[in-house]
């Protein structure tokens, strides 16, 4: 800041890590966007619609914006090793609720009553366990003695739990909201009956 109070046309150590933020600002929206967009299209093109497309991606939407609140009450700023876990973040992160929904597709096929049960019942073991051991291998970059490598764990960690507890959570929760909603649009809902 010095020098460049002084003069616009400094050179050094100032002048690197200025260039080398603005790169990684720049790569960063570039990699989160393409990997949202290259993300938004799969899942567009398995669930041919927006509510539904919406539902399957709302995990990664709130998980990011959980961990980016989480990394600022942890005073863990974006650098150049955590922000490569952007679009990791955001590939792993949809694959929970894109399989619950899809396993609730095929219950409903079956039978619309109790089907979200039955698909959670089914398929939450898996996505619990898929998740845990990966958090567990980020957990473990939490003892390196390299700050940037503790704050990767800290944001990976973040990131997928968030991603993890939407997709148990919410998912489910808006799925059978919306279902419900549909059914009754369909037959009238008697006036002693709980929605």
């Amino acid at each position: 800041r010095f020098a460049a109070s002084v003069s616009s046309d400094y050179l050094g150590v100032p002048h690197v890590v200025r260039d080398l933020e603005q790169a990684m600002k720049r790569d960063f929206y570039v990699s989160t966007a393409l990997a949202l967009l290259l993300i938004t299209a799969s899942v567009w093109r398995s669930f041919r619609t927006l509510p539904r497309t919406l539902l399957a991606l709302s995990p990664i939407a709130l998980s990011y914006v959980w961990m980016l609140a989480g990394m600022r009450l942890l005073g863990v700023n974006f650098n150049f090793v955590n922000i490569t876990i952007s679009p990791l973040l955001i590939g792993l992160g949809i694959e929970s609720g894109v399989t619950l929904l899809f396993r609730y597709d095929e219950e409903r096929e079956t039978n619309p009553d109790g089907a979200m049960v039955r698909a959670g019942a089914a398929s939450v073991v898996a996505i619990v366990t898929s998740l845990l051991t990966t958090m567990l291998v980020f957990a473990t970059l939490l003892m390196a003695r390299t700050p940037g490598l503790r704050f990767l764990g800290m944001s990976a960690l973040l990131g997928l739990g968030f991603s993890l507890f939407f997709s148990l959570v919410f998912v489910p929760s808006a799925t059978v909201l919306f279902a419900r909603r549909a059914a009754s649009k369909t037959k009238p809902v008697p006036a002693d009956e709980p929605l």
